[in-house]
């Protein structure tokens, strides 16, 4: 059993550093959570790929606690900066620590499969090994250190920096992604301490807040099948200019078949930051999904509101 389970999310996501003076907003701004990449690592997270591969930004740029470098978490990845410049961090060799390994069944590889093998005997090949080629895996994912297997019911392989799985519901051109480590290793080992970097940055003058600016999005507009749907919301002063922290909010989600559900979202973070996923039982495929999103007073009162809507499809 893995000592994490990468579809779990904690409630509240401490992302931002409000004010501080040492991270810069890079330019590749990110509609679904609207945390810029950094400056600095801008330039490596195009040449890997983006968002495709490492996912969007979870955080703002922060001085790590464990190696004290400056650092970037993505939902799927995590840049450090070092002397060589930005490099992934091994989050493959952290997660696989977790995996009972004993238990693991290589799978059989096809006669007819396009294969390497690398220094350490293990193999990569069709899809992952086509992935790994197309990426620039050598510095996205480093070298194998599982064979492919099954786990939890997805197929899988473990790399120095990353996991691959294979999910053959999406899209084609998608169905490699690599998994959620970024996002699990952050809950589980750095958002003790990026809270309290965040908690020294939280504007004074918000407790009264009357009127606020309320923006939502979803992680997937087209949700298929198995896919886990994320909503991110910031809120801001009405006027856009400052994130509100701290701030209630409240989801009201209508089904196409007339039920609303109500679901208590976690509090803003310094940045004015939110997210949470969405239990969505019983849906249907083709349906439109509307979600209202409410930012609430200490009195519970609406003071800002948003409505979006994402389709199902399988």
């Amino acid at each position: 059993m893995m000592r994490f389970w990468v579809g779990f999310w904690v409630g509240l996501v401490l992302l931002g550093l409000a004010g501080c003076g040492q991270t810069s907003a890079g330019s590749a701004q990110v509609p679904s959570t609207g945390i810029p990449v950094e400056d600095r690592f801008a330039t490596t997270y195009r040449a890997l790929g983006g968002s495709r591969t490492l996912g969007e930004p979870i955080t703002r740029g922060f001085v790590t606690g464990e190696n004290g470098r400056f650092a970037q978490y993505y939902e799927r990845a995590r840049l450090d900066e070092t002397a060589n410049g930005a490099v992934p961090y091994p989050l493959g060799v952290w997660a696989y620590e977790g995996v009972n390994q004993t238990a693991v069944v290589p799978g059989a590889m096809p006669a007819n499969a396009q294969a390497r093998t690398f220094a350490s005997g293990i193999q990569v090949f069709d899809a992952f090994l086509a992935f790994y080629n197309d990426y620039d895996g050598a510095t996205l994912l480093g070298e194998p250190i599982s064979p492919q297997f099954e786990e939890g019911g997805v197929w899988t392989q473990y790399f120095t920096n990353g996991r691959l799985e294979w999910h053959p519901a999406l899209p084609a051109g998608q169905r490699v992604q690599l998994g959620l480590l970024g996002e699990a290793h952050f809950q589980q080992e750095m958002a003790a301490v990026y809270e309290a970097e965040v908690q020294s940055f939280i504007p004074e003058a918000l407790a009264g807040l009357t009127e606020a600016r309320v923006n939502a999005a979803v992680g997937y507009p087209i949700l298929y099948a198995g896919d886990r749907q994320v909503l991110h919301v910031t809120v801001t002063t009405a006027d856009g200019t400052t994130p509100a922290a701290e701030i209630a909010l409240r989801a009201t989600i209508v089904y196409a078949d007339g039920r609303e559900q109500t679901v208590d979202l976690p509090v803003t973070s310094g940045d004015g930051y939110s997210q949470q996923t969405l239990s969505l039982p019983n849906l249907q495929p083709g349906q439109d999904v509307e979600v209202r999103v409410e930012a609430l007073n200490r009195s519970g009162e609406p003071i800002g509101a948003t409505t979006l809507i994402f389709k199902t499809w399988w």
